[in-house]
């Protein structure tokens, strides 16, 4: 199975996530479960910032509340697995899917990923293992775009 089948694949199932047929909606819910971790965050975050095929604000918002899902359950599991480099990537994509966001409620939704990951990313003595986010959080407040500064 390539990669553009897995694709397929898993837009088959955020579509039938939401629909109104619970036997659609349980067996999409047993599909995702079924997924690999990994497979999951890398779906869920190129269907939030829409590349690959394009999907409807719909399908992108329930991306974003089963990827703030997963940051909140399993992203130590995650994360910890990640190359240094990846680790980056991810934030970054994180924090430039907030900025390049044009639908005010799809935005929201990607803040809560992005504070679900900067609250994994305090240590317990309370260090902030993000220092770049505290940055984008003073160039969005200071900026000149009111919908960077909401996110903010």
């Amino acid at each position: 199975v390539n990669m553009a089948e897995q694709l397929e694949e898993f837009n088959k199932i955020l579509t039938s996530f939401l629909s109104v047929d619970n036997t659609i909606r349980t067996q999409a819910e047993e599909a995702y479960n079924a997924l690999p971790l990994e497979t999951k965050v890398v779906y869920l975050l190129n269907t939030v910032q829409n590349q690959g095929s394009p999907r409807t604000d719909d399908e992108r918002q329930m991306a974003a509340v089963l990827l703030r899902r997963l940051f909140t359950a399993e992203f130590n599991e995650f994360y910890s697995k990640l190359a240094p480099e990846a680790q980056q990537q991810l934030k970054e994509q994180l924090l430039l899917a907030v900025q390049m966001e044009q639908v005010d409620s799809l935005r929201r939704k990607i803040c809560d990923v992005v504070a679900e990951v900067a609250r994994n990313l305090l240590d317990d003595d309370g260090n902030n293992l993000w220092p770049e986010f505290l940055q984008f959080l003073f160039q969005c407040a200071n900026g000149p775009s009111p919908h960077l500064k909401e996110a903010a």
